[in-house]
């Protein structure tokens, strides 16, 4: 079975066609807040709670 990939972009990142910045994401700030409040849900992890989530969210 295949797993699902996620891939964050690192906060503090910068546009060379921009004089603004550095950016952040603000999705990816949120996903690695859930992520780091609920360590289970991580890679490698063998929660049933995790696995019974991930089912019912599909």
């Amino acid at each position: 079975m295949a797993k699902d990939r996620i891939f964050l972009i690192a906060p503090g990142f910068t546009d060379p066609k921009r004089d603004d910045g550095p950016f952040i994401c603000p999705y990816c700030n949120q996903i690695e807040g859930i992520l780091a409040s609920f360590p289970d849900l991580t890679a490698g992890s063998r929660s049933p709670a995790c696995h019974s989530h991930a089912r019912a969210s599909r």
